[in-house]
């Protein structure tokens, strides 16, 4: 039998698990899609403290099909503070429906999703994400390929409408000393705001 067919009913029994962390078990999206039940599962228990606030699922190459269940998932999970998803290969797709998410959710605080073969036609979909979010404080976006383009226009994003991001990361993403210099600058003003909060 395998292991992640029991991860809903671990977290529909276990009352007090708090992090879940799957890493580095190649179980492939169909693996996924049963974490995206265990958020549902998390999602209908009935306290804050009997609910799961930190999810760890790196290294397991979930695709795209594992990226999109997960973010259905984050859609009416609102517990969820923490969610690595680093070395996944969800590519652009994959983030754009994680990203989608993200417009909705309250709770999440801190995304990693470095090294998942994201390229600059996700930055639309992180921007609007960035712009309608109050809760995300920490983004990892390391080693993608977001290209100065789109980090310009996570910029622009970042300097409109967002007031809570204080931390993000594009390391080895391709982008160029001058965008780097914009976005240290909005990123500073949120900074700025939140100490006046």
């Amino acid at each position: 039998m395998k292991v992640w067919r029991l991860w809903p009913r671990l977290l529909k029994q276990t009352k007090t698990l708090h992090t879940l962390s799957v890493g580095d078990n190649e179980n492939g999206s169909e693996g996924y899609v049963a974490i995206a039940m265990a958020l549902e599962t998390n999602h209908a228990l009935q306290t804050l403290d009997q609910r799961l606030q930190r999810l760890y699922v790196n290294k397991n190459y979930i695709g795209i099909e594992g990226a999109v269940a997960i973010a259905k998932a984050l859609i009416k999970d609102q517990t969820l503070q923490m969610l690595k998803l680093y070395h996944n290969n969800i590519g652009s797709e994959g983030f754009v429906a994680k990203a989608k998410s993200q417009e909705t959710n309250r709770t999440l605080q801190t995304l990693t999703v470095r090294d998942n073969n994201i390229g600059h036609e996700a930055s639309v979909a992180i921007a609007k994400a960035l712009e309608m979010n109050t809760t995300l404080r920490w983004l990892n976006l390391n080693d993608n390929n977001i290209g100065s383009e789109g980090a310009m226009t996570i910029d622009k994003a970042l300097e409109s409408n967002n007031r809570t991001l204080q931390q993000l990361y594009l390391g080895y993403s391709n982008i160029g000393r001058e965008v780097s210099a914009a976005i240290a600058k909005a990123l500073e003003s949120n900074r700025r705001l939140l100490q006046e909060l």
